[in-house]
């Protein structure tokens, strides 16, 4: 159906417009399920957003087919704020228990849902939630969640200057900055540890000490490194 769709802008035309509730309910649970893998019908279901609102309260507890039709969605938009936020609401009332990473996921797209249509109160306890569950996955895990946890400690700034409280957003902004940062370092320091691992067992290893003095710069990822900073001098 998606390539005949595709086929006939005279056909979709015909199929896409002038739904009631019933028919938009079934063609966005359609082409929402297909738009998983297949681009056509994600450009199919961007023309239904629209009715989106309307529906949502009656798609399958379906998280695939949920996290497509919210993939579709574009960001920002003004026009499509409140389904966005509608269809992130009815994805972590359907979510299954014990997944608290991809909980604190879409609470996370919550805050800025909310934001986005100026709810700031309802932003606030949810972001605070995903803040405390990254806190605690990136204790755990530091290289793979710490970068989580900047993301909601921007969005959580976010709802709480919403909310008139800059100094306590800025103290979130500042915490975020430091995560970056050490992201930043760890992934350099484990880039070297591998570019010094492969010069050691390189054959040319030994000749290059010994043609290029000692702090010479010897890698792409150096030269790049060194050239920004030579430009912040």
């Amino acid at each position: 159906m998606v390539a005949q769709l595709t086929a006939s802008a005279e056909l979709a035309e015909r199929c896409l417009t002038g739904l009631d509730e019933r028919q938009a309910l079934q063609a966005v649970t359609l082409l929402g399920r297909a738009a998983g893998d297949q681009m056509a019908a994600r450009v199919l279901l961007e023309r239904l957003l629209p009715l989106l609102e309307r529906v949502v309260a009656g798609l399958p507890a379906d998280i695939g087919l949920l996290t497509a039709i919210s993939d579709a969605i574009p960001y920002p938009s003004a026009a499509l704020a409140e389904a966005d936020l509608a269809v992130t609401r009815r994805i972590l009332q359907v979510m299954p228990d014990g997944d608290i990473a991809l909980r604190a996921r879409w609470l996370n797209w919550l805050g800025i849902t909310c934001a986005q249509t100026g709810r700031p109160a309802e932003a606030l306890p949810a972001t605070q939630e995903a803040v405390s569950t990254r806190r605690e996955l990136a204790a755990a895990y530091p290289d793979r969640y710490r970068p989580d946890l900047a993301t909601a400690l921007r969005v959580l700034a976010l709802a709480l200057n919403g909310l008139g409280r800059a100094p306590e957003a800025e103290v979130a902004l500042r915490e975020s900055e430091l995560l970056d940062s050490a992201q930043r370092l760890t992934v350099t320091s484990i880039a070297n540890r591998r570019a010094g691992l492969a010069r050691r067992n390189s054959p040319v290893a030994g000749i290059t000490s010994l043609i290029l003095p000692p702090g010479a710069v010897t890698s792409p990822e150096r030269r790049r490194r060194t050239a920004a900073a030579a430009t912040r001098r």
